[in-house]
């Protein structure tokens, strides 16, 4: 088995592209759910550096038919061994979600090796088990969380198919208005809708907290990422997004604390 990550290497870079629905279905939006979930997992590896997909997605998909054209799990996959190297990253999640399950594929570009896995979900368990099976398979790959972090990243995500499906689709429309200046206004109504049906979730709630920042709406997104935090203490989207209100409003303290 490759070794993966040394203690003396520099940390490398991982990121998780959108997880593809591959037929057809009325919940478009819960693969992109899932590489939501799957990207505030790999974010509290502390061996990985951080890497967000929303602050990459013209560059990998420079044209917003190309991203929503691959969401639909049409086309084909963006290049990973040459954008490995042109973006210097060595970690590439990709895959599809199929029934209860989703197929999900690593690419390390740097020993170009490639390892797929079949995961099931269920929503009686919060997510967790997915997760579980998840972190247990990385391993195998050169991928190890520690103890404390792994903990960390099974917090309870308390959404059905209908809550993945709604994250999903505002989770698209959040990207499409940051990377592409879409024209299509995010929809706050529909985001903070889920998160009131859903009041039990991290992710609406930390989604909600961007989607409104985006708009500079920045006290009431300082008070969806201090409900997300309270739902996920190591949610550390959620307390990017406290800093960086802190900041635009100049609180300077808050930030720092």
């Amino acid at each position: 088995m490759d070794s993966g990550i040394s203690l003396c290497d520099a940390k490398p870079q991982a990121i998780v592209l959108p997880i593809r629905i591959q037929e057809d279905s009325r919940f478009s939006g819960i693969g992109l759910a899932f590489h939501f979930l799957l990207g505030n997992v790999l974010v509290l590896c502390t061996r990985l550096k951080e890497m967000w997909f929303g602050w990459r997605v013209k560059a990998i998909f420079p044209k917003k038919e190309t991203l929503l054209s691959f969401c639909r799990g049409e086309g084909s996959e963006p290049n990973i061994g040459d954008l490995g190297a042109e973006q210097k990253i060595r970690y590439w999640f990709s895959g599809h979600i199929a029934k209860q399950e989703a197929i999900i594929t690593l690419t390390d570009t740097e020993v170009k090796r490639v390892w797929v896995n079949s995961i099931p979900f269920s929503m009686l368990d919060h997510h967790i088990g997915f997760r579980n099976t998840f972190l247990e398979w990385i391993e195998t790959c050169g991928i190890s969380f520690a103890e404390m972090e792994r903990r960390k990243a099974l917090w309870p995500e308390k959404l059905p198919l209908e809550g993945l499906d709604a994250v999903g689709r505002a989770l698209l429309a959040f990207y499409l208005f940051s990377s592409y200046q879409s024209e299509t206004d995010l929809n706050v109504e529909a985001i903070a809708t889920a998160s009131k049906k859903y009041p039990f979730s991290y992710m609406a709630r930390n989604l909600l907290g961007w989607v409104r920042y985006r708009r500079a709406e920045y006290d009431s997104a300082k008070t969806a990422f201090l409900e997300a935090v309270n739902l996920n203490q190591a949610g550390a989207g959620a307390m990017a997004g406290l800093m960086w209100c802190s900041v635009m409003m100049n609180q300077q303290k808050d930030a720092i604390d």
